[in-house]
Parts: C-alpha cells; structure tokens; sequence
C-alpha cells in the first residue's frame, strides 16, 4: 500500500493481466441479479465508517474506511455474509489456510462494518446479528477430467462453499484498532519488508521421480529426506523443486520498487 501511494503513477500493467478481473467483475454482476433485496438480503453494498486513532497525543481527523458486501442471506433468526471469490484450483488446494486467515479476517472487519452501520441506522443495539461468514470460491481452471483422475484430492465441483470463524464483537474491533495503528499510527512511514507469508513464499522441495513416471513419487523438504525415503521406497532420482515467492514474482505491481522484489527479479 505504501508503495503504490509513493510509485502508483508509475506502475505499469499489461491488460492481460486484468483479464481475471474482468472475468470476477461480471460474475458480480451477474450474481447481484439474482439478489432478492426484497426479502430483507444485502447485494453488492458498500458501507462507510470512521475511526480514531488512539495512540497518538495529537488529535487526528476520524480515518474513513470502507468496505463492500457481496451478499448478506436473510433468515428468520439468521444473517449468513458471504463473499463471492475468483481463484485458482492450485490455490485452493495448496494455499486454502494461508488464504481462510485474510478472508475471515476481511468478512470480520465486513461483519462489524454492516453491524455498526445498522445500529447507527436502528438507534440501538439490538439491530440482529450476522450470525454466520462465508467465502464461495469460484475455480477458474476446474477439470471435471481431473476430478475423475484423482477424486480424493480435487475439489468435486468448479464450486465451493468454505465457512469462516465469526469474532466476538471485541475481537473484530481489536483487530481494526490493530491494523489503523499499523496503517496510520506514528509508526506508519517506517519502511518493513513483507513477511514470507504475506509473499506467498513458495520453499524449495526435492521429488522423487522414476523414469517414465510424470508425477513425483514423494516430495519432501530437504535432500537428505528424499534420499532416505528413495533408499527405503524405490525411486530413480531427486528433482530439486526451487522456492519463490509467488506474489512478488507474479501478482505484485510494486515490486520494482521494493528491495527485495528487485533481489529476486535480479
């Protein structure tokens, strides 16, 4: 973020680049017409509120922050949020409790959002509750072929529904408190470096392989365990699999102005 207010009229992006994001921005839509706003439920909404910074002794402007619902269901003695998202099989199945932190997080900070926003709206607190958070994935790349192939470990449809933890109402604003004083706080324009997970770092593996077997027979996480596991269990050689950090590499705009995206891009 700091990055892109300090070069964001300098970064460059090939359109091709955007072609998933058009892809997401009609499945919206799409989905918005199927709302039935009629019935008590919430479709594509954006809600707006202020916060105040509480470590500084100097007195701030209130910080306005946003965000957008995709859809709140609306039950008799329910609300069910749920967040409509675009992604990749591999991702699914590689990077799903990396990926369930950062959603339950965002329809947490969604939740408290909808819910401070409607108490405001009704003049108590007694406005219902979400009572259930949701992401629904869309596969971009699902094969029902692949799904044949290997049933146990690909996901049955190009559809999934992946239920989130809903915080306490204190956890949510704690949560808030934390990221607006990392953001805005005194400390906001010290320069840190992203953390390997934030990186999506992917570490280097070794696979074992036999000849004329496309599919590794085991991968681990050093040499010296392949080479144990190829002595007790058959194999012809190790394939070193070289880590990368998947989001400088391919999903980050900034990083020729960051110094470790200009490491890694040499």
């Amino acid at each position: 973020r700091r990055l892109f207010q300090e070069h964001g009229d300098q970064v460059v992006e090939d359109v091709e680049d955007r072609i998933w994001s058009l892809y997401g921005q009609m499945k919206h839509y799409i989905l918005e017409l199927g709302g039935s706003p009629s019935q008590g439920d919430v479709v594509e909404k954006r809600y707006f509120g202020e916060y105040s910074l509480q470590s500084s002794d100097i007195e701030h402007e209130p910080i306005s922050w946003s965000g957008q619902v995709d859809h709140i269901h609306s039950g008799i003695n329910w609300l069910v949020l749920t967040d409509w998202k675009t992604t990749s099989v591999w991702s699914y199945l590689n990077r799903l409790e990396d990926s369930k932190e950062q959603w339950e997080a965002q329809c947490n900070l969604l939740s408290l959002l909808y819910m401070e926003t409607e108490r405001e709206a009704c003049k108590t607190i007694t406005a219902r509750e979400i009572t259930d958070l949701q992401v629904v994935l869309f596969l971009r790349d699902w094969r029902k072929g692949e799904y044949r192939q290997r049933p146990k470990d690909y996901p049955a449809t190009p559809v999934v529904r992946v239920p989130l933890r809903l915080w306490k109402d204190e956890e949510q604003k704690s949560f808030l408190a934390a990221r607006m004083e990392y953001h805005f706080g005194p400390d906001a324009d010290s320069t840190s470096e992203c953390t390997p997970k934030e990186r999506w770092d992917r570490p280097t593996t070794w696979a074992v392989k036999a000849q004329n077997k496309p599919r590794a027979l085991r991968v681990l996480h050093s040499h010296s365990d392949a080479e144990a596991w190829m002595q007790a269990n058959g194999g012809n050689y190790i394939q070193e699999r070289p880590g990368e950090s998947v989001r400088c590499q391919g999903y980050c705009g900034v990083r020729r102005f960051c110094e470790y995206g200009k490491q890694i891009s040499g």
